[in-house]
């Protein structure tokens, strides 16, 4: 089942899934503060080759 919540929130959608995709990173990366912001960088260099 699928809740359809940007309607009540009168946000726009790309900010909103920004903001779930950056949540997941944080736990993703979360335990991990030697090799995060490392990790964060080349997540961003490679984000710019796509």
């Amino acid at each position: 089942m699928q809740v359809r919540i940007k309607p009540m929130l009168f946000a726009d959608e790309n900010e909103l899934l920004a903001l779930w995709l950056a949540d997941k990173v944080t736990e993703v990366l979360e335990g991990e503060k030697e090799l995060a912001g490392k990790a964060l960088e080349i997540a961003k260099e490679n984000s710019n080759k796509v």
